[in-house]
């Protein structure tokens, strides 16, 4: 996990949203990551602001000092039996959004660490995996939608 320092994963990301705004003309983008592809999203959420939303899934939480800049709207998906992103850690993510007003959401399963991945048998949790996916697709839906206008009158 520590092979991508997190000022690199940083850069990456926001070199990949220049690029999708140049080339794409995308107006409103979101992250989402899993495990350590979690940890750079819920960085991201503290770190770029121009981002639409977040959700990442079973990242580990970052400093207060960081964590307090979290402006974009977050969905933090944990396990409760994760022994990693265990529920204190967990907790101290709850506590700094009741003190900074922080918008995030945190949704907690009975599962383990790495419960949306399917090709994990003995940690994969079919039901806790479809609702959290719900769950983002709804945050990103709102956050990421985009006004078309037809022309009509």
């Amino acid at each position: 996990m520590q092979a991508l320092a997190i000022e690199d994963g940083m850069e990456i990301i926001r070199q990949t949203i220049a690029e999708a705004r140049a080339k794409y003309h995308v107006q409103k983008l979101g992250i989402t990551g899993y495990c350590m592809g979690g940890i750079f999203a819920l960085r991201a959420a503290c770190e770029i602001p121009e981002l639409s939303a977040a959700a990442p899934f079973y990242g580990d939480i970052p400093e207060e000092n960081v964590l307090k800049n979290l402006t974009v709207p977050t969905l933090f998906i944990a396990g409760e039996r994760d022994k990693w992103i265990n529920p204190a850690k967990v907790n101290t993510l709850k506590e700094a959004a009741r003190k900074y007003d922080l918008p995030v959401e945190v949704v907690s399963y009975d599962a383990d660490h790495a419960f949306f991945n399917d090709t994990r048998p003995e940690v994969y949790d079919a039901e806790a995996a479809a609702d959290a996916w719900r769950r983002v697709l709804d945050l990103f839906r709102k956050h990421l939608a985009v006004a078309v206008t037809t022309g009509a009158a």
